[in-house]
C-alpha cells in the first residue's frame, strides 16, 4: 500500500513478521533467500537487509557479498539496506565503498519495519530513474551549474543583484553591457533596490 497498489513489498517469511498486507507487505518464500523485493517503474529492485552487528559478522565471512551477487544476478536494482548502525570498522567501510563503486546503493534505514518500508518508498522515484538525484538540492542553497557559464553571471557579481533581478535587466536591455550603461531610473523601473544602485556604482568605477 505504501509502495503502491502494482508494486508491492514483497518480504521473505522471515523478514519483518509484524508487518502484513495491511501494512502494505507481501510475505513469500523467496528464492535465494532474498530479503525485499518490489517494482520501481519498469525495474526490479532487491534488497539485503542487514542490522549494524549482522553486518559486521556478514562481512567478515563474506556471506555478504555473496548475497548481492545473487541480488545482482536476479533484479535490475540492489540496494543494501542497514539499520541499527552505531559504528563500524575501517575494513567494513572499504567493503561497503567496493560494494558502491559496483553499482550496489547502500541506504541507511530506520530500526523501525514501517520507517523502513516508508523509506524504501521514498526513494523509488530515484531507482526507477524517474527522478534526478540532485533534485533535492535548491540551486539556491547548493549552485552545482558552472558560475561563469550561465548568462548573466557579470550581473550576478554585482552586491544587491540576483538572479531575478539579473533577469530582468537582462530581458529588458537584451544584454550585460546594455544593462549595465542603463541609468539608475532605469535599473529602478526593473525592481534594483538601492543596494544594487550603489553595487552597479562601484562596479563601473
Amino acid at each position: 500500500m505504501v509502495l503502491g497498489p502494482s508494486t508491492g513489498l514483497y518480504a521473505d517469511r522471515a523478514e519483518m513478521p509484524s508487518l502484513t498486507e495491511r501494512d502494505g507487505v507481501v510475505h513469500t518464500t523467496m528464492p535465494y533467500r532474498v530479503d525485499l523485493v518490489f517494482v520501481a517503474g519498469e525495474k526490479v529492485v532487491g534488497v539485503e537487509l542487514k542490522r549494524g552487528e549482522d553486518l559486521v559478522t556478514s562481512a567478515h565471512v563474506h556471506r555478504l557479498g555473496r548475497q548481492l551477487i545473487v541480488l545482482g544476478q536476479t533484479c535490475d536494482v540492489v540496494v543494501l539496506g542497514i539499520s541499527q548502525f552505531e559504528s563500524i570498522q575501517e575494513e567494513v567501510a572499504l567493503e561497503l565503498v567496493a560494494y558502491q563503486v559496483m553499482g550496489v546503493i547502500v541506504a541507511m534505514l530506520p530500526s523501525t519495519y514501517m520507517g523502513q518500508v516508508a523509506m524504501l518508498a521514498s526513494i523509488k522515484p530515484y531507482l526507477d530513474g524517474s527522478r534526478s538525484v540532485l533534485a533535492p538540492f535548491r540551486w539556491t542553497d547548493l549552485d552545482l551549474r558552472p558560475r561563469r557559464t550561465r548568462v548573466g553571471w557579470l550581473l550576478r557579481d554585482i552586491p544587491g543583484v540576483g538572479d531575478v533581478l539579473a533577469r530582468r535587466l537582462l530581458d529588458r536591455f537584451g544584454s550585460v553591457m546594455v544593462a549595465l550603461g542603463a541609468s539608475e531610473e532605469e535599473w529602478r523601473e526593473c525592481g534594483a533596490t538601492r543596494r544594487a544602485i550603489e553595487g552597479r556604482r562601484e562596479a563601473l568605477l
